[in-house]
């Protein structure tokens, strides 16, 4: 999965995906059960994410395995 602009994430759907690609888990709309997930995402962005975390909209934890910052 390709997420472009990932620094554009509001930053509760940034926590929301760290918990999918930590627990490698979803459960859909309506749904009572959890699915198990395997996904591997590549990120991208224009932004510079150190500067958006210490201004604090971007989450430190959703940078997790990244290779460059």
């Amino acid at each position: 999965m390709l997420l472009d602009e990932i620094g554009e994430l509001p930053f509760g759907l940034q926590a929301k995906l760290l918990r999918v690609l930590q627990e490698s888990e979803i459960r859909r709309v309506g749904d009572q059960k959890t699915r198990r997930v395997d996904a591997r995402v590549l990120a991208a962005t224009a932004r510079d994410l150190e500067a958006e975390t210490k201004a604090g909209r971007f989450a430190r934890t959703s940078s997790i395995g990244s290779t460059s910052w």
